[in-house]
């Protein structure tokens, strides 16, 4: 069943019979006679075809998250048993947001890296949902976000570190219009939460191309202290004064349950909550 749950949540995400085969490397009538019997297994039709792709019916809507419960949960088992017997050297997989990502996970990922250097680290940029959604289905094990950023009974939250935004613009500014990230981005909420009648010039997806265009004086950004201390400190950048800035958030560090993490996973909670406790 497991392999015919895996084909299901294939044809799920692609949306078509066709396509899942090309992402399982199976032919059509494959995709087709796993599909017939999963579903005479669970006494229940999963999928509906249609001209266009395919669709899941309301069983199949029910069974999309415990599936994928299901194939994250034997991938976990996979990996565990793996690293035990040393058929591999471990991996770990962690989701950060921009600022994470950029200011705060580097020295980090490379002090563990100097450590276990046969252990792979596999970091991946997103916003809070999406990494919050990929966590819960095993994409990611650890994932580092706002506390904002989880409401979710089935996801442990750990405390991590603040993360200080402040308002900022170049001297020489042009604008005070807003330079942001895209939109569902954790700091562009909370900017727009803050300042309502904030008018955005630009939608970026990164803090480097943020900063870049605050820089060159195109209109105000939001940016962590972490990523523009020196800029302010150096005058190319200065303090815009408006209530409520500068603003603090918390960052945290997700899992889905310490017994869950792989080896490799578990040893760098271990390592970033430390970390912290040191600061």
């Amino acid at each position: 069943m497991y392999d015919d749950l895996k084909t299901f949540l294939a044809v799920v995400d692609s949306g078509s019979f066709t396509a899942a085969a090309r992402i399982v490397f199976r032919t059509q009538p494959a995709i087709s006679a796993a599909m017939l019997r999963l579903e005479k297994e669970l006494g229940a039709s999963l999928l509906v075809r249609e001209a266009r792709g395919s669709r899941p019916t309301a069983a199949g809507l029910a069974l999309i998250p415990h599936a994928r419960a299901v194939v994250a949960a034997v991938a976990d088992g996979v990996r565990a048993v793996h690293e035990v017997v040393g058929l591999t050297a471990g991996e770990v997989r962690i989701g950060a947001g921009a600022t994470a990502c950029a200011e705060y996970l580097p020295p980090f990922l490379s002090a563990f890296h100097r450590e276990f250097p046969d252990v792979t680290v596999r970091l991946r940029e997103g916003h809070d949902h999406t990494l919050r959604e990929q966590l819960k289905q095993g994409k990611v094990d650890l994932a580092v976000l706002t506390d904002r950023g989880v409401s979710d009974s089935s996801v442990v939250v750990e405390s991590w570190m603040d993360d200080v935004l402040t308002l900022v613009q170049s001297p020489t500014a042009m604008s005070n219009e807003v330079v942001t990230f895209w939109q569902g981005s954790a700091i562009r909420e909370l900017l727009l939460a803050t300042m309502p009648d904030a008018v955005i010039a630009m939608e970026l997806g990164s803090v480097s191309a943020v900063r870049a265009h605050v820089l060159q004086g195109i209109g105000v950004g939001l940016l962590s202290l972490a990523s523009i201390g020196e800029d302010v400190r150096s005058g190319r950048l200065v303090v815009v004064k408006r209530e409520g800035f500068p603003v603090q958030r918390r960052l945290v560090i997700c899992h889905r349950g310490i017994q869950r993490l792989s080896p490799a996973a578990a040893a760098l909670r271990i390592r970033l909550l430390a970390a912290e406790r040191l600061r």
